[in-house]
């Protein structure tokens, strides 16, 4: 009686929803920050432009 409940609360396969979900997320996050990063160099707000331009320095010398 209690494994029957278990699976008709569970889906199927726990592992392969919850690594879907985790996929998703990961996938839409990693579009989400792009976008994000995209929208901050055309604002003209460089975050990074300083920290390129020093390991530029530390390159050549």
């Amino acid at each position: 009686l209690i494994g029957r409940t278990l699976t008709l609360v569970h889906p199927p396969a726990p592992q392969t929803t919850a690594l879907g979900w985790l996929l998703g997320i990961v996938i839409f996050g990693g579009f989400a920050g792009i976008l994000l990063l995209r929208v901050w160099y055309r604002r003209g707000d460089r975050p990074f432009d300083e920290w390129r331009r020093k390991q530029r320095n530390a390159q050549e010398f």
